[in-house]
């Protein structure tokens, strides 16, 4: 309440993690005091801070008045995107609460977005790498079926002449590389999905 808005803080809200390692239960933490002059008012859900793969740790709320830090980070969740008009309403409103803050403004799609850079990063590296290695390797299956080929062009000139039609020195020439062709997806396909499920647990929230 506006009487716990004060340089010295009385009333605290702690986390579900708080209240059960050092009270036993949600229940058992209201009302209690912490560090001799604070108490505990309320518990909230507990709720990844840092990052969104960590577990969450243990957390205590307390009054943004003694803190003494007017740099602070607004999160905004409005029903449509945070316009000029929305962002200058909401700087309004806190100045007119405490003239001495100076918000910066986030959205939580905005927090979660720099939370998972790293991610998707990442994600976007295992992308480019990809259709390189597999530009390379159609590259090299062309160069070895050319040179297949062109150590096989007295051979397949005597076919022709003997009565071979085109489609035949087509099937023959394209039977090797269709075949090592079906064997790698039928390898890479399996090992694909496998490795996919594997990553999926290492890039968390990114598609």
């Amino acid at each position: 309440n506006p009487g716990d808005i004060t340089d010295t803080p009385h009333a605290i809200v702690v986390n579900e993690r708080f209240a059960t390692f050092y009270f036993g239960s949600a229940q058992g933490a209201l009302n209690r005091a912490v560090n001799g002059n604070l108490r505990v008012v309320g518990v909230v859900n507990d709720a990844h801070y840092n990052t969104l793969r960590d577990d969450s740790s243990r957390a205590m709320f307390v009054s943004f008045v003694p803190m003494r830090r007017p740099q602070m980070v607004h999160v905004l969740r409005t029903d449509g995107a945070v316009d000029a008009g929305i962002a200058a309403a909401v700087r309004g409103a806190i100045s007119i609460h405490d003239a001495r803050l100076r918000p910066r403004l986030m959205t939580g799609e905005q927090i979660v977005t720099a939370a998972l850079a790293r991610e998707t990063f990442m994600a976007a590296v295992a992308t480019v790498l990809a259709v390189m290695a597999i530009t390379l390797a159609c590259a090299g299956l062309y160069a070895a079926q050319s040179y297949a080929v062109s150590r096989r062009r007295t051979e397949l000139a005597v076919r022709v002449a003997l009565g071979a039609s085109p489609r035949d020195v087509l099937r023959l020439v394209l039977r090797d590389p269709l075949i090592t062709t079906v064997a790698g997806i039928a390898a890479g396909v399996p090992a694909a999905y496998v490795v996919t499920r594997a990553a999926r647990s290492l890039l968390f929230g990114v598609p």
